[in-house]
């Protein structure tokens, strides 16, 4: 028998750094720093492409929960925390609300820098967040393979002070 396999398409490499490999956050506490690395080694350039972050909601009591998170990425133009939005759902919508999104030509890297906080009250323990390559400027009934390019994840863990 005579089997082939579909060939895999060439993905962007997405890496994330946070310190001690993990985000640990405290409710109440300070934001924690992370970092999201693109390196576009695909044969193609990205007109628009952007980071989406996603994570699952908590299951507390029954019943699914807003984590309460705040996410912010530097804007290295204007020197501030923008807010960035986290999708948490159970769902692939991350890759149909990200939006935005700049060039991402065949070779280049780009370091992303972003930070995570814990509202005083809200869920707690082990979880994590999906970062994933979005291809964006798509139109709204692209299939999710076609917007998808590469993805990581970051273990995270929040507790109470």
């Amino acid at each position: 028998m005579i089997t082939s396999a579909r060939p895999v398409r060439p993905t962007v490499t997405v890496a994330v750094s946070a310190q001690g490999g993990a985000l640990r956050l405290v409710r109440g506490g300070v934001a924690v720093e992370f970092s999201v690395t693109l390196r576009n080694d695909t044969s193609r350039d990205f007109p628009r492409f952007a980071t989406g972050l996603a994570m699952e909601p908590y299951w507390v009591d029954g019943d699914f929960s807003d984590p309460r998170l705040t996410l912010q990425r530097w804007d290295p133009a204007s020197r501030t925390w923008r807010d960035h939005p986290l999708h948490v759902a159970t769902d692939a919508g991350v890759f149909y609300v990200t939006t935005g999104g700049t060039k991402l030509p065949r070779g280049a890297l780009r370091t992303e820098r972003y930070r995570l906080r814990a509202a005083p009250a809200g869920p707690v323990g082990a979880s994590g967040i999906g970062v994933y390559g979005v291809i964006t400027g798509l139109p709204q009934d692209a299939p999710m393979e076609s917007r998808h390019s590469g993805s990581a994840r970051l273990p995270l863990d929040i507790s109470r002070a």
